[in-house]
């Protein structure tokens, strides 16, 4: 079970979330099976708990922001995050439970 299951308000791949430190919107590409304590940054040389400032067994989401000069999201750089630093600002597809709501 991916740490995000159980959590109604966590993101999903394809969500519109709002990071804390960023004033523009990001779209969840990817789930990761690592937690924050176990993310490593090469270009800190930390993990992103520590870089981040969070709890170590949160989960990480990898994000891409959006540029219309972009041919493809994927070909965007990601950016990890680890869950307390996102918010959900709009659900691109319906959650399985039924509920789409931010």
């Amino acid at each position: 079970m991916r740490e995000n299951e159980g959590d109604e308000r966590a993101p999903n791949v394809g969500d519109l979330v709002s990071p804390v430190d960023v004033d523009e919107p990001a779209v969840v590409m990817r789930i990761c099976d690592q937690s924050a304590g176990d993310y490593w940054l090469n270009q800190v040389d930390e993990s992103l708990a520590t870089h981040a400032s969070c709890d170590p067994d949160e989960p990480v989401y990898q994000v891409v922001f959006p540029d219309p000069s972009a041919a493809d999201l994927a070909d965007l750089p990601r950016v990890p995050y680890p869950r307390s630093q996102l918010e959900v600002v709009g659900r691109i597809r319906g959650r399985s439970d039924g509920s789409d709501e931010a």
